[in-house]
């Protein structure tokens, strides 16, 4: 698929779109990837095309399948579940932690320009945060990934994966930061309305 965008002339060739992403899926559900080519792909497609529609088509389609996953719809392999957290704090300049899931080699040497994660992935920021201040989420979680890893590794997956998500959240609510932060209101309204003393007891 890299070799194909590669090609001048595939700009025009916008069939190949929905293929790849179909492929792309099937890969990012079923088997191990590397996360370099998940970068290069996105970002060749993001370039080859000129249609917004068709720049964002492999990117939404590996945003879709996180957001799948997150809604426990679709069982992905633990590993790249991360891999696709790590995939948009690729995009906006941050990482994850090393641990023993994510190697530091499957994130040490990405390539350069933007696959456009974030923009895809601004609107579901609310998403993001119910699932990370919802207490249950990595019972179920754990019981609907399918383990790449060991059993071992089952009580740190879900904090990994909480953290990933929390540092996109919060690098997309800090952008712009100013005094009026529309964002905060937008995505944190309980903020500018603490509980009461009632409530709080």
């Amino acid at each position: 698929m890299i070799c194909l965008l590669k090609i001048p002339t595939s700009s025009a060739t916008r069939s190949l779109l929905e293929p790849f992403s179909k492929l792309l899926s099937f890969v990012i559900q079923n088997a191990v990837f590397t996360l370099a080519y998940l970068v290069e792909l996105c970002g060749l497609c993001y370039r080859a095309f000129t249609k917004e529609r068709d720049k964002f088509y492999l990117t939404r389609s590996v945003i879709l399948d996180l957001l799948q996953a997150l809604k426990l719809k679709t069982p992905l392999p633990d590993t790249n579940l991360l891999l696709l957290v790590q995939f948009i704090c690729t995009d906006i300049g941050t990482k994850l932690a090393e641990s023993t899931i994510i190697h530091k080699q499957m994130i040490a040497c990405m390539p350069g320009g933007g696959t456009a994660a974030m923009e895809c992935m601004r609107q579901y920021v609310g998403e993001l945060l119910d699932f990370i201040a919802d207490m249950h989420t990595l019972t179920k979680l754990k019981s609907h990934m399918k383990t790449c890893s060991q059993p071992l590794h089952e009580d740190t997956f879900g904090g990994h994966l909480k953290v990933g998500l929390a540092q996109i959240a919060s690098m997309e609510i800090t952008r712009g930061n100013h005094r009026d932060n529309k964002a905060v209101v937008r995505y944190l309204p309980w903020l500018y309305h603490p509980p009461s003393a009632m409530q709080q007891g």
